[in-house]
């Protein structure tokens, strides 16, 4: 089955986080699917949501990203820097975006640099 090019470059949230819960998947599914049909408002309200019941690295990482898409690195850079955390690199790599976007070029750097690691 050939995709269109838009859904083909977009990363399925559902082929790397795994939910427990059903109201989570059912989230996840109803993100993923306002994404692909360009209503980002929706998508970032259920990814609200869904980080309200979850509140996992994962949840924080779809929120975040969701605002990053609509084109708030400085919501979606507030959101992450306020985490105690970030173990994965998905979350240290959107905030480094975060942080290049505002031109904040040494917390650019220590983002990317979290676990010491070039």
């Amino acid at each position: 089955k050939k995709q269109n090019t838009f859904t083909s470059l977009i990363m399925r949230y559902s082929d790397k986080y795994k939910f427990k819960t059903k109201i989570e998947r059912e989230l996840l599914k109803s993100i993923e699917y306002s994404i692909e049909n360009y209503v980002l408002s929706n998508a970032i309200f259920l990814a609200e949501r869904l980080h309200a019941i979850a509140d996992n690295e994962d949840s924080l990482f779809i929120l975040g990203d969701c605002y990053f898409k609509q084109g708030k690195p400085q919501k979606t850079y507030s959101l992450l820097s306020k985490a105690l955390i970030l173990n994965q690199a998905s979350n240290q790599y959107l905030l480094a975006l975060c942080c290049f976007e505002l031109g904040k070029y040494k917390e650019t750097e220590a983002a990317l640099l979290q676990n010491g690691e070039p």
